[in-house]
């Protein structure tokens, strides 16, 4: 039996010594660093381009805005005269969408003459005729972009202007727009 022992008790030992002998791995390797401090950069140069492409350009375009609604005029005698024309949400479908698709579109015209609003009434369905024509015109990929629906809302602007004799409407406004 004492030789039995031996053997195992030497083999227990050797185990216990590789043990010893294996370094225990760290997360903090030169490797996972690298990977890490990589992830980090690209993070960096992602959100640089999205501000410099995407937000920056919004922000600008909003400022240029507001510093246009100032600088038109008086602004207090003009707020008072601005009245909106809410337009019920229309739904059609776009060109080229076989019925597939559709396009929800609620719209508001931005007007500085309150009596304007009795003509729009008058006019209401020559209105929503041209605005129909307009967005049924379009394909999907014509209106995916914040320019492609600013070159719409000047089209429909323009469409309704076009039949108005007593005054003009100053913009058109999305409230909704939606399209699958």
């Amino acid at each position: 039996m004492g030789e039995r022992e031996a053997p195992e008790r030497s083999r227990a030992s050797e185990e216990a010594e590789i043990g010893r002998i294996k370094p225990k791995a760290s997360i903090f390797t030169l490797k996972n660093i690298a990977i890490l401090i990589s992830g980090v950069v690209l993070s960096s140069l992602l959100a640089i381009f999205a501000v410099g492409n995407y937000i920056a350009p919004a922000l600008e375009q909003r400022n240029t805005d507001r510093r246009t609604v100032s600088s038109s005029g008086s602004g207090g005698e003009e707020l008072d005269n601005l009245t909106f024309y809410r337009i019920e949400p229309m739904v059609v479908n776009p060109a080229g969408s076989n019925g597939e698709r559709y396009l929800k579109a609620k719209i508001a015209l931005e007007m500085h003459d309150p009596e304007l609003q009795t003509e729009i009434d008058k006019r209401l369905p020559q209105i929503k005729n041209q605005i129909n024509n307009v967005l049924s015109s379009k394909t999907i990929l014509q209106i995916q972009t914040n320019e492609d629906r600013e070159r719409l809302r000047r089209e429909i602007q323009n469409r309704v202007n076009g039949l108005l004799v007593g005054g003009q409407v100053y913009n058109v406004y999305f409230e909704e727009f939606v399209y699958q």
